[in-house]
């Protein structure tokens, strides 16, 4: 197995070059070296437009391993699960889901400014359903709570639901789910006010 390089951050000092900075696996304390052993090297492998530059010291709470790789756009996915990458789940550091959602909105004579809104709801709805990795994934996803399948990957899909089913979103209001504990969905969805959605949360231990 090749050597695997493991990013230390900015906690120890180590050679100029910014994000490129790696450590040697034979620095590193004989504790993580041992857990280090038993992980496949991803280094230097690109999936999609991703290349794996190094392995980060920490897991997920799950144990999964996270990789930092540098993106063919010159961008940068500081954190990646390697299941993530090995099963074509993430494949770029974000440019290429951008990319995606301006052709949309070309190809449906939208603007990013039109339709910013709707997609930045779609996003977030995606990031706390879909990604382990997002902040608040535990109150969502984590518990079971899914985004619906037609408009996880069809950002048009959703907003022509939203559009033609609960209209423009009225001042100081914003997307909520009618059912609390249920999904993202077609007919679980309403414009609330801030007042409407605290007394719809559910209690947070």
């Amino acid at each position: 197995m090749g050597r695997v390089v493991w990013d230390q951050g900015p906690r120890r000092s180590a050679p100029s070059g910014g994000l490129d900075r790696q450590w040697d696996l034979l620095h590193l304390p004989s504790r993580i070296r041992d857990m280090a052993g038993k992980v496949k090297d991803l280094t230097g492998q690109t999936f999609g437009k991703l290349t794996v530059v190094s392995l980060l010291p920490t897991r997920t709470k799950f144990r999964k391993t996270q990789w930092r790789c540098r993106c063919a756009c010159g961008g940068w996915a500081p954190c990646v699960i390697g299941g993530h990458l090995k099963s074509g789940n993430t494949t770029s550091c974000g440019c290429e889901q951008k990319r995606l959602a301006a052709k949309q909105f070309r190809t449906h004579g939208l603007s990013l400014q039109t339709g910013n809104a709707h997609y930045t709801r779609w996003r977030n709805i995606k990031q706390r359903t879909g990604n382990p990795n997002a902040p608040n994934y535990p109150h969502y996803g984590g518990r079971g709570i899914k985004m619906y399948p037609g408009w996880f990957n069809d950002f048009i899909a959703f907003k022509t639901w939203l559009d033609e089913n609960l209209g423009p979103c009225p001042e100081g209001f914003s997307l909520d789910r009618i059912d609390n504990d249920g999904n993202y969905e077609p007919n679980n969805l309403r414009w609330a006010s801030a007042k409407q959605q605290n007394s719809n949360q559910r209690k947070r231990k």
